[in-house]
């Protein structure tokens, strides 16, 4: 029996709209790794000096 319409017009969105959810994860992992790039650069470039006592003294 032929199909509708309405469901090739369905099954043509579901397939034309498959590659949206990988590519949206794929662009929020990388916003995430971007953010936590910036972060890491902030920690580690506002970061104190360590005494040189602490390294050398024993505790």
């Amino acid at each position: 029996m032929p199909r509708s319409r309405r469901e090739l017009r369905l099954e043509q969105q579901q397939q034309r709209g498959s590659w949206h959810w990988p590519a949206g994860i794929a662009i929020g992992l990388l916003v995430m790794i971007l953010v936590n790039l910036v972060f890491i650069f902030i920690a580690v470039s506002g970061a104190d000096e360590v005494v040189p006592s602490y390294n050398i003294e024993a505790r």
